[in-house]
């Protein structure tokens, strides 16, 4: 359990590149559609992604992306306890 909140960022970028397959997630998340469309999976779970949609996703968080067209946004990876600041 987190006893301090110390937030880190990890990786922030605008992208098109997404794994088409299951990953998990070993930090929190935060998706930002721009355009296109497609679908977040996590678990028996999908959500559709059209442009404005924000997703936000806990750390061992298991999910997949799924579009058929180019699917343009925003990812910002953090971690709240610096678990992963000695690393960067």
């Amino acid at each position: 359990m987190i006893s301090t909140i110390d937030p880190f960022v990890r990786y922030i970028s605008k992208s098109t590149y997404f794994i088409n397959s299951k990953v998990v997630a070993p930090d929190c998340r935060i998706l930002y559609i721009i355009s296109g469309s497609g679908c977040f999976e996590t678990g028996d779970i999908e959500y559709p992604l059209t442009s404005g949609v924000l997703v936000y996703y806990p750390v061992g968080t298991s999910y997949q992306i799924h579009s058929k067209q180019e699917l343009l946004f925003y990812t910002l990876n953090f971690d709240l306890s610096q678990t992963f600041a000695e690393k960067y």
